[in-house]
């Protein structure tokens, strides 16, 4: 990552942490910053795909939990902290516990939604739009089988 870019990075990360502002939108641009950063075309593509299929999730996080907020914008000051330290180790690190947590909160977001509601129903606002056809299997009665979600023993 080269100076501008870490600067542009620097300025994202602040902008996340400004009151008001649509965090779901800063945090996708602080990651494309740092995929762009990387300089690499696969894990940029590898990267890409898996974001257009999370990202609906990765807001729907934001709206659920708030505390998630906080929690990731402190995520992002530490790994910004540690690209501008050019300490390439600690920034990995950060950015796997920063996408570990990330996980959990969907994960958890799920599990709560299919223990206190059909899978199907409209209840839960904060889970991302699914497409309905008609005719399709929610219509008809007939579900494919649910997800796997793993539970968390909380200790």
């Amino acid at each position: 990552m080269n100076e501008v870019e870490r600067q542009a990075l620097a300025a994202v990360t602040a902008a996340g942490e400004t009151e008001g502002v649509d965090y779901a939108e800063a945090n996708a641009r602080f990651h494309e910053l740092i995929q762009q950063g990387a300089h690499n075309r696969v894990l940029a593509s590898t990267i890409g795909d898996l974001s257009l299929r999370t990202l609906p999730w990765r807001g729907a996080q934001f709206r659920a939990r708030a505390s998630r907020i906080v929690e990731s914008q402190r995520e992002h000051r530490a790994i910004l902290d540690a690209i501008l330290s050019r300490d390439a180790a600690e920034a990995a690190s950060l950015m796997r516990a920063h996408i570990g947590a990330s996980f959990v909160g969907i994960v958890d977001m799920v599990r709560r939604r299919v223990e206190t509601s059909s899978p199907w129903s409209e209840s839960a606002s904060s889970l991302p739009a699914t497409g309905r056809r008609k005719g399709s299997a929610r219509e008809s009665g007939h579900h494919p089988p649910l997800p796997f979600v793993p539970r968390r023993d909380v200790s």
